[in-house]
């Protein structure tokens, strides 16, 4: 059913990275979210007042803030497919981020409401009537609320939105809602228990617990998260297999501006004794290749790197052996030596993980002690980004 309506509404459906095609997703996941929430709030609302469950008219509330979910998730991609202009020269992509963070703060909102309201019915029960038709608009709703679910989570992972995502939760929230209160109703009923209020509390402190964690999931890209492992060993092989002179890469930097968005910078290692322009003509072009296959905005620092001289290749060799044979998380890059009378002042960096058990000073001594006193070391410790 989701593919069917992809294709039916949403033009070149297969060009994800286009934001006019996000937008087209957005307009399709919007209005199939109105038009069912709209017909579920309705019919759970009347039912509630019918035969007087308080858990049945908040579900049917939920179900009308579904509705302003899909509209916000609307109007934000609308806004994130706007093109970059000079207030916001990386796009307007993120957009999509505070769109999802919104939706998460309106489904805690929404957990509060519901806990409150299930509290008092706790204190005050009322006695819910048992009718054949509330069964049936419960058992459709749950039926609708877990399609609901499949579509936004299918599209959702097409789109790797984190706005889809938290809508798709909220769906599958309002199932297992909807599932409770259908069960409290029948216990309520056959056993005249007064489960109602019971269970909408529960209920609330499930929306409340999806809702916190949707609020982290979507304050991640927001302030910034590792990019996947996957796109960066793409760039690292692409960049290592275009040209035989390229010896290694380092200082990878990958920032995301929204799905697709991506801006990096790299460091790039050629042979010093190339000449430096036909260096600088193959950083050029991995430049463009990058803009032109992948969409990134890549830029790339040249670094030269001595081979030519044994002894430095030799201490280089040793240096790496040393700092590898600590820890195989640790590696170096930017190596440099000055052949002095006295000493060698060696000079390089190391990449050390954020959570490594060792501290930068005790690395340097470690290392230090190793390479000997006639090895000075100049260490500058980084982090894999």
């Amino acid at each position: 059913m989701t593919d069917f309506l992809v294709k039916l509404f949403v033009k070149e459906h297969a060009n994800l990275s286009d934001p006019t095609v996000r937008g087209r997703y957005a307009k399709l996941t919007g209005g199939v979210g109105i038009v069912c929430n709209i017909l579920l709030c309705v019919a759970k609302i009347l039912s509630g007042i019918l035969f007087g469950s308080i858990s049945l008219v908040a579900d049917g509330v939920n179900n009308l803030s579904d509705m302003g979910n899909s509209v916000i998730t609307l109007v934000g991609f609308r806004l994130a497919a706007k093109p970059a202009d000079k207030d916001h020269p990386f796009g307007h992509a993120r957009y999509e981020y505070i769109t999802g963070l919104l939706v998460s703060f309106l489904i805690m909102m929404l957990g509060l409401s519901l806990l409150k309201t299930a509290v008092e019915d706790i204190f005050s029960p009322k006695e819910v009537l048992f009718h054949p038709a509330a069964i049936w608009v419960m058992g459709v709703a749950v039926v609708v609320k877990l399609w609901l679910y499949c579509f936004y989570k299918k599209i959702g992972k097409k789109l790797d939105s984190v706005a889809i995502f938290a809508t798709a939760q909220d769906s599958l929230n309002d199932a297992f809602a909807t599932a409770g209160i259908l069960i409290s109703f029948l216990l309520g009923t056959y056993f005249h228990l007064p489960l109602d209020g019971y269970v909408g509390a529960a209920v609330s402190l499930l929306v409340l617990y999806s809702g916190w964690g949707l609020i982290s999931q979507t304050l991640d890209p927001l302030l910034g998260k590792p990019p996947k492992q996957e796109l960066v060993k793409q760039i690292e092989t692409e960049i290592l297999n275009y040209h035989d002179s390229i010896i290694g890469i380092h200082d990878l930097l990958v920032h995301e501006y929204g799905a697709g968005q991506y801006f990096a910078t790299v460091h790039v290692e050629f042979p010093a004794s190339q000449n430096i322009t036909v260096s600088h003509d193959i950083v050029d072009h991995i430049e463009m290749y990058f803009q032109e296959k992948f969409g990134i905005h890549l830029v790339i620092h040249m670094d030269p790197v001595e081979t030519d001289n044994p002894d430095v290749m030799l201490l280089r060799q040793r240096i790496s052996e040393i700092v590898g044979g600590i820890s195989e998380e640790l590696s170096i890059h930017d190596f440099r030596v000055v052949f002095l009378e006295s000493h060698n002042n060696v000079l390089f960096d190391v990449v050390k993980p954020y959570e490594f058990p060792h501290s930068e000073k005790e690395l340097t001594e470690m290392i230090q002690k190793k390479a000997g006193e006639r090895n000075r070391l100049i260490i500058r410790f980084d982090h894999s980004y």
